[in-house]
């Protein structure tokens, strides 16, 4: 078990180590550039693959897990803005408060379609999540960065702008 457990890390702490070497990344399908400095730590827990990305004060966090059926993406950035807002309301006082939502607009990650909303926080914290879908996978992709919104996209746009999903085929697939 320390065995697995040691091997593991081993794994965990070269692919952080690669990352912040390289301009790319990929993992499971998900490919993204231009991540230079950023520490990047994935992780895949049954259907669900998260890369979270880490350039302080900035963090981005991508999402992918199967496509809900009837899924609707301004129905899912609703009920996500309605549980942002009931969080900020139980939040201690020092914790930012969520000052302004956008509507939820249309946009692209990569020339991917993809509805997004703007969320603005007290100590000048600014948000964007992202939604849609692809090859019946559902992504959802979170920003989050300190500034004024445009100059905080910036940023993130320079990473999106190559995002790229390839699902991989699993060998065993035809067998079954």
């Amino acid at each position: 078990m320390k065995k697995i457990l040691l091997f593991s890390v081993l794994i965990f702490c070269s692919l952080v180590c690669n990352a912040q070497k390289k301009k790319s990344f990929y993992y499971d399908g998900i490919e993204i550039h231009n991540v230079k400095g950023w520490t990047i730590a994935p992780s895949k827990d049954a259907n669900v693959t998260t890369i979270t990305a880490v350039l302080l004060p900035s963090q981005l966090q991508i999402t992918k897990q199967g496509l809900p059926q009837n899924f609707n993406a301004e129905r899912y950035l609703e009920k996500t803005i309605e549980q942002l807002m009931e969080m900020s309301v139980m939040a201690g006082r020092k914790e930012p408060k969520i000052k302004s939502v956008g509507d939820v607009s249309d946009g692209y990650i990569n020339s991917i379609p993809a509805k997004y909303v703007d969320i603005t926080y007290s100590k000048d914290i600014v948000k964007r999540i992202y939604t849609f879908s692809m090859h019946d996978q559902l992504f959802i992709v979170q920003w989050t960065g300190k500034g004024k919104i445009n100059k905080v996209s910036k940023v993130f746009d320079k990473i999106l702008s190559t995002f790229t999903y390839n699902p991989e085929r699993s060998p065993y697939g035809s067998l079954m």
